[in-house]
């Protein structure tokens, strides 16, 4: 329940007007149920004309009352899951790049089905409330026509509660082993759909994945949720039966000791009956708030784990102590470079480690000098640190040593997204954005230059901002998305790759026209590659092996 809460602390507000109205709804479902009632005991003259009044005038109350309740949960179910999606999506943007990138299995269960998981159980909260409140006013009547009766169905209802308990402690911890391993076949699922060509192509390895692998996280997965399911269903058709079982135990009570009339017992009865629902309903949502809360706790998870260590709150220690060289006439970058001219970009003594990398792989003592105007090539075997080495100087990760310049000033938390806003970067595992508003029109109307020179104005249009389609082919793709970052008109752009996706034709587009307007209009490019057969195109080239430049 704490976990529901806090999900729903920010719409206070609207909340209590929800309350209200829920609770007003059960409070006149009370009164026309008590109408009802004293309707068919007839013990004094029935008023028709009274009647009929009061109880359509009832109905009337309890329809505006449910319908403020259902207008502001809605209200209350949009605004929550909107922010809650929009501050995810803030923290994920704002997080280290490599945690973001070691818990992308994560995120996406996380902004659909938990999100939806949490949507269903607030819409499911007015008639909660409602019930509760229907339920407790027909239990002040009961007080009123006979205090024995309505403790004795207390009693009835603190055993109804008691099993709940226990029930709810196994339904929660199973919902919660539910929902960690649902991150597993959201992962499989990933790779079932990602690498599909390899699976088709490859039947042991297809047969495997399938059979041995996703056989077995899944009915990992689906025997956590069966005990879930199952459990819950139970515990409800055992209210059910605890219920029963106290109305098989009155009836023994009446006709053995006497304790109220026959015909009060009988409106007794028909009290109860009413009862019932909303108590099922108030039951049902206990088993179901433990999954929400396993939902919850994976949100607030990501949250706290991301939010942790976004790059806002962390300032290490090494680069104040930089900065404080610097201020005490330590010679900054320029000094390394030529007299007259200043680097663009540099890099002092830069040092990175995976943390979850168990041979302890990082880059270690990197210095550079990267000027306006230069193609420089990086190259090297797989696993040399190329893309690690690309991603520091970008500033998607951060260095845990040593010190990254851009045009003299060192770059820190006060100035990343600064410096961050100076690259075009495509990675090999980038994605295509249709949307180009961003965009200014002046941009935008060198769209057709750029489509030309890539040899894909017959594919695709620029029209109103969008990419016309992104329906392409991966190489076809790669070549869009270079059409977005030439687009951008950024100081700095990196390639990882970017030619393994691409044929003959579009090698050489790339190394003899896309390089040279870049250098021409005194760009800084840095190009991650394995083919050297357009090795005449850098400036520089870097030779990467251990995480090392040789």
């Amino acid at each position: 329940m704490r976990a529901l809460i806090r999900v729903l602390r920010p719409a206070k507000s609207l909340l209590i007007l929800t309350l209200i109205a829920s609770m007003l709804t059960g409070v006149f479902s009370t009164l026309i149920i008590k109408e009802i009632q004293q309707s068919l005991v007839g013990e004094q003259v029935f008023n028709l004309a009274l009647f009929s009044w009061y109880f359509f005038s009832l109905i009337v109350a309890y329809l505006i009352a449910a319908l403020l309740s259902s207008v502001s949960i809605a209200k209350i179910n949009r605004d929550i899951i909107h922010n809650l999606r929009l501050t995810l999506s803030e923290r994920i943007l704002e997080a280290p790049f490599e945690r973001v990138e070691g818990l992308r299995s994560n995120i996406l269960p996380i902004l659909t089905d938990d999100l939806n998981h949490i949507a269903n159980l607030i819409n499911r909260l007015p008639s909660v409330v409602t019930g509760l409140a229907t339920v407790l006013g027909i239990l002040v009547y009961l007080f009123w026509l006979s205090p024995l009766m309505a403790s004795l169905t207390l009693l009835g209802f603190a055993c109804v509660f008691v099993v709940n308990k226990i029930n709810l402690s196994f339904i929660g911890r199973y919902s919660r082993e539910n929902r960690e391993q649902s991150n597993v076949i959201y992962k499989l699922i990933e790779g079932l759909v990602y690498g599909m060509a390899n699976l088709v192509m490859h039947q042991k390895f297809r047969e495997r994945y399938v059979d041995i692998t996703l056989r077995k996280e899944s009915n990992i997965q689906m025997d956590s949720y069966f005990k879930e399911t199952a459990l819950n269903s139970f515990n409800n058709r055992l209210n059910d039966v605890i219920l029963l079982s106290f109305l098989g135990g009155m009836i023994i009570l009446v006709y053995l000791y006497s304790i109220v009339s026959i015909s009060f017992f009988a409106t007794y009865l028909t009290l109860i009956l009413f009862m019932l629902g909303p108590l099922s309903t108030v039951s049902g949502f206990f088993g179901t708030i433990k999954r929400i809360e396993a939902s919850v706790i994976q949100i607030e998870h990501l949250g706290i784990e991301l939010e942790a260590e976004s790059d806002g709150a962390r300032v290490p220690a090494i680069r104040k102590e930089r900065n404080q060289e610097l201020a005490d006439g330590t010679p900054n970058i320029s000094t390394l470079s030529t007299p007259n001219k200043q680097p663009l970009i540099g890099v002092s003594d830069l040092r990175f480690h995976y943390a979850n990398d168990e041979y302890g792989f990082g880059l270690e003592g990197i210095n550079l000098e990267l000027n306006a105007g230069e193609i420089i090539y990086i190259e090297g075997g797989n696993g040399s640190g190329k893309s690690t080495l690309i991603k520091l100087i970008c500033g998607l990760y951060r260095q845990h040593s040593g010190t990254v310049w851009h045009q003299g000033k060192v770059v820190d938390e006060t100035n990343l997204d600064e410096y961050r806003n100076q690259f075009a970067v495509i990675l090999t595992d980038s994605y295509v954005f249709k949307d180009l508003k961003h965009l200014t029109d002046e941009q935008l109307k060198k769209g057709d230059m750029f489509l030309s020179m890539l040899e894909m104005d017959k594919k695709v249009q620029i029209q109103d901002g969008v990419f016309s389609t992104t329906d392409l082919s991966q190489g076809q793709k790669k070549r869009l998305e270079l059409v977005h970052m030439l687009l951008e008109d950024k100081a700095v752009y990196i390639f990882d790759e970017w030619v393994a996706y691409q044929d003959i034709t579009s090698k050489n587009i790339f190394y003899t026209r896309v390089l040279p307007y870049l250098k021409d209009q005194a760009k800084l490019v840095i190009n991650v590659a394995h083919d050297y057969s357009y090795g005449n195109v850098a400036d520089k080239v870097l030779r990467m092996e251990d995480g090392k430049i040789i």
